[in-house]
């Protein structure tokens, strides 16, 4: 048992980790670890391309993009970032191939694509994600994504592009122009430096930009390791919630940084009773 849970905690220390490492996000609709329907799709051929709505939230530079996609075939795709034209991907500012990367496979996969020129993209302003054929033609399947996000269009071998309310296909475009700004981030009983928004995994708290981890003793600044689900306050319920995710293999219940072991519950009681 204690073997198990040892393996889980390190498992999901990981799967943290790797969550915490990701660049800025511009725009997301993979649902959790990058899962998204792997049946049905949009085709991308030389009659039949497909668009996907992207408005940023906030300033950003486009540099990263990851779709899901298959095909059953040489398929030679590249991936274009557009301008909005009433309502229609319009003129490409940035491209970037998926050729080199693309495996005949029936199982889809999710490729990573790398813009040759960052695209800068202003805040509140419509662009398009658009998927084309690329020299020597073939075809590929777009997945569809399993969060109900819609919006995007097609064009047939008229080229008339025609609006589709349907849900859209999967990707994720990222900012990795610049280090994210960064701080540490208290997730339940431990601590990592990470960027704001990948400071999102349940039971954490952003410290602040440019802060650092607690020395090594400290178990107050900047994240009180007692107050477990990063409430705010130190509780009755910070026990029972730590408790949980000890008992569950959790590597959030990992206090001591050695990891998850019974010491770990008595260093944490030892934290809580001194308060914050």
């Amino acid at each position: 048992m204690r073997r198990l849970l040892l393996t889980s905690a390190a498992v999901l220390l990981a799967v943290c980790t790797a969550h915490l490492a990701r660049a800025d996000v511009i725009a997301d609709n993979f649902d959790t670890g990058d899962a998204f329907n792997t049946t049905s799709g949009s085709t991308v051929s030389l009659f039949f391309s497909v668009g996907v709505r992207v408005v940023p939230a906030a300033n950003a530079t486009a540099t990263d993009v990851f779709v899901a996609m298959k095909s059953t075939g040489t398929a030679n795709i590249t991936l274009t970032i557009c301008v909005d034209a009433s309502g229609h991907p319009g003129a490409a500012v940035a491209a970037t191939s998926l050729t080199s990367v693309l495996v005949n496979t029936a199982d889809p996969q999710v490729y990573h694509g790398v813009f040759a020129t960052p695209q800068p993209l202003t805040a509140g302003t419509t662009y398009w994600i658009k998927a084309v054929p690329g020299v020597g033609g073939g075809s590929a399947t777009w997945m569809l994504n399993t969060t109900g996000q819609t919006g995007y269009a097609s064009t047939t071998a008229t080229g008339s592009w025609v609006s589709n309310g349907g849900v859209g296909p999967a990707f994720r475009l990222e900012d990795n122009s610049a280090p994210p700004l960064s701080g540490a981030c208290c997730a339940g009983s431990i601590c990592a430096i990470s960027s704001i928004t990948a400071c999102n995994v349940n039971n954490a708290r952003f410290a602040g930009i440019g802060t650092s981890c607690n020395a090594v003793g400290n178990t107050t600044t900047p994240c009180c390791k007692a107050d477990f689900n990063q409430s705010g306050s130190v509780s009755v319920q910070d026990i029972f919630d730590y408790l949980a995710a000890w008992f569950a293999g959790n590597a959030q219940a990992d206090i001591n940084g050695g990891g998850l072991g019974v010491q770990d519950i008595f260093d944490f009681l030892s934290a809580w009773f001194a308060g914050c």
